[in-house]
């Protein structure tokens, strides 16, 4: 596949219309040899080992969370680790793609993985046990992206659209099998193209719309109130099992214990501190990172903080990324590998 179909198609499932106008997003390595992708390295940060991993295992793309390429260069040297890594990419014709915010800003990426894994629940049981609401909405609408995203002739699930502006969405973040497929049309009217199931045939369901338009799909950090008993204890453990790790960071807010029920938790993968400044007091925040003195600030108001340390939040991710694109057929004949060599930087000994 071309790399610019592989671009556009990604761009469906996650706009980038939803970064961060700071952020660096997009395609922002393009190698001057070959346009062709036949297999994909999924990685949370690109470092030289990483890269070198992705030149042995013959990729021709790396996407990687972070974006590695971040602020202006005015050389490339081989003294500066970026811009040699730069240089070896180009050396090596592997392109370099970088999602970051716009995967941060929908609900049903990381944040809501982190959300299923602490409540120790299927994504079909999830609306029993708990409801959620985005901390800061984002202040991109649907039809912005919409407008920015043109493409013919796209295939999802095997069925053919002549959409003009189109867009995946996940309907419902209790199923991340169902996806709707939308269209702006030239009036300005939204359409839905398709709704399907990505095991069944395509259903028409223009009802839902209105659901995938609400702001409760498009935002940062989310806000969860329980349904259920949920202990402090129960939230660390399966957290723990979820993301690997060996261990977390926690810090029990003043009255709290690893006893005490959850009735309400805020969740921001990556560092959470600035998105939880929006957030409604909660009995919990869990994140990859916070300074001393933020942790202290809600430890002495009662809350208590869960930190995985910062790309420990993002990580696991990837490989649910993979699974949905690869059950969606978004990139056929295009094999996408996670990466066996990218960690946290930090470690506890």
């Amino acid at each position: 596949m071309l790399l610019q179909d592989v671009v556009k198609r990604l761009n469906l499932v996650c706009p980038l219309k939803l970064a961060e106008k700071w952020d660096n997003v997009g395609l922002l390595l393009e190698p001057c040899v070959s346009g062709q992708v036949d297999r994909i390295l999924l990685t949370n940060d690109l470092t030289h080992k990483v890269l070198q991993e992705a030149v042995s295992s013959e990729c021709n793309l790396v996407l990687s969370y972070h974006p590695p390429l971040f602020r202006p260069f005015n050389r490339l040297t081989q003294a500066a680790w970026k811009q040699k890594l730069a240089v070896d990419s180009i050396k090596s014709n592997i392109a370099i793609f970088s999602p970051h915010t716009s995967w941060d800003c929908v609900s049903w990426m990381n944040n809501k993985y982190i959300i299923q894994s602490v409540i120790g629940a299927a994504s079909s049981l999830l609306p029993d046990k708990a409801s959620w609401t985005p901390i800061v909405p984002s202040a991109t609408s649907l039809p912005q992206i919409l407008q920015e995203n043109s493409f013919s002739g796209l295939q999802v699930g095997g069925v053919a659209s002549e959409t003009i502006y189109s867009v995946l969405c996940n309907s419902s973040l209790t199923n991340p099998e169902r996806f709707t497929q939308l269209k702006l049309e030239p009036t300005g009217d939204l359409q839905v193209i398709s709704d399907f199931d990505i095991k069944s045939t395509l259903q028409l369901r223009p009802s839902l719309v209105q659901n995938i338009v609400s702001k409760d799909f498009y935002g940062y950090g989310l806000v969860v109130r329980m349904k259920v008993d949920l202990t402090e204890q129960e939230a660390l453990q399966n957290l723990k099992h979820f993301l690997e790790l060996r261990y977390l960071r926690y810090s029990a807010g003043v009255g709290r214990t690893l006893e005490s029920n959850v009735s309400s938790f805020a969740v921001c993968c990556g560092s959470g501190a600035d998105v939880f400044k929006s957030a409604p007091k909660c009995d919990l925040l869990i994140t990859g990172e916070m300074s001393h003195h933020e942790v202290l600030e809600a430890q002495q108001n009662g809350t208590s903080v869960i930190l995985t340390e910062h790309s420990n939040s993002e990580r696991r991710f990837l490989r649910e990324f993979k699974s949905m694109i690869d059950q969606l057929k978004l990139l056929e004949n295009v094999e996408i590998v996670v990466s066996n060599t990218d960690s946290d930087p930090l470690d506890l000994f």
